[in-house]
């Protein structure tokens, strides 16, 4: 079982390798549930807001205490980075296709 991998080829050359590449990196977090930090707890400059629909990329996920956390940037926008609850988002995976002659 390869969970956590997905395995793919270049879109526009079918002749090529195939590789596993980590899920990670070919999906971004679509936000469905919106997030503001409680600016009145000490460190709350280091979690991201949220706005549903926002898209967010997985920079890194966080283990043990952390477990479901994740640290993110905003795909669009100003780029903001911080860590966030991955239970307020879904992935969603990128594709791309070279356009049909």
């Amino acid at each position: 079982r390869n969970e956590g991998w997905l395995l793919g080829s270049c879109a526009s050359d079918t002749t090529t390798a195939q590789g596993w590449c980590p899920l990670d990196r070919m999906t971004v977090w679509q936000v469905h549930t919106a997030y503001v930090p409680d600016t009145t707890v000490a460190g709350s400059e280091s979690f991201l807001q949220l706005e549903v629909g926002a898209a967010v990329l997985l920079k890194r996920r966080y283990e043990d205490a952390w477990k479901g956390w994740a640290y993110g940037q905003l795909f669009v926008g100003n780029g903001r980075q911080g860590m966030f609850e991955l239970s307020n988002a879904a992935p969603q995976l990128l594709l791309n296709r070279e356009p049909a002659p």
